[in-house]
């Protein structure tokens, strides 16, 4: 995409946009966000490492947490009911 597709899509001036790319800027949220929808992409991802996906990031930092963070993070999401979720099994189990 060039800088002027992306101006159209973002309202964000070319010269803007070119001084981002070269890195020369500190972004806002706002800006972030913007850009990310441009592209079709979430936020999270243009602030990932290049070689790291996005769910690759969040599988990562999971298997960092404590069984007990582990724990309060499902009773949260679950709370939501946003999804249907199974009740995690403790980490070394190996049942159904």
């Amino acid at each position: 995409m060039s800088l002027e597709q992306l101006r159209k899509k973002t309202g964000i001036v070319v010269s803007h946009l070119s001084l981002i790319e070269r890195g020369h800027v500190v972004l806002t949220v706002g800006t972030v966000d913007r850009i990310a929808r441009a592209l079709g992409l979430t936020p999270m991802f243009l602030v990932l490492l290049p070689e790291e996906s996005e769910l690759e990031a969040v599988v990562e930092r999971i298997g960092h947490m404590s069984a007990d963070k582990l724990a309060r993070m499902y009773e949260r999401v679950s709370a939501s009911k946003s999804l249907p979720l199974k009740k995690p099994r403790p980490r070394g189990s190996h049942g159904p």
